[in-house]
């Protein structure tokens, strides 16, 4: 079962903080997190630390960053599948693919079944 963070929808940033590719894009991914914490919930995982590395393994994360939208599911989403992001780094462009053109994103995310003690839970904002 998915936890109550997705009726919401929630946009992961999949990170290592020794990654110059995650720390070029922090100011858009924080910008981003500020304009937007009303709509969608906003995660940034560090895939180095021990409490994250569950997650990180369960999404499969190969490089980093990777940014993947999970959108909003109902009870009768049987089939549920998020979208890794491929886009530009800015704040304008996170905003519009959670909000319209994940639809048309090529890269589905299979969302793993995890319990919610998996979920770091100060990732979140």
């Amino acid at each position: 079962m998915l936890p109550s963070i997705c009726s919401k929808g929630v946009f992961f940033k999949f990170f290592s903080p020794y990654c110059p590719h995650c720390n070029a894009m922090a100011a858009a991914w924080t910008e981003f997190h500020q304009n937007q914490k009303q709509n969608v919930h906003v995660g940034s995982i560090d895939c180095t630390s021990d409490e994250s590395s569950k997650l990180c393994e369960e999404f499969n994360i190969q490089r980093y960053p990777t940014l993947i939208y999970c959108p909003p599911r109902t009870a009768q989403d049987t089939d549920y599948a998020c979208f890794g992001y491929k886009g530009e780094r800015t704040a304008d462009s996170f905003t519009l693919f959670y909000v319209e053109d994940y639809k048309y994103s090529r890269e589905k995310v299979r969302f793993p079944k995890l319990q919610m003690s998996f979920y770091p839970q100060k990732s979140f904002g």
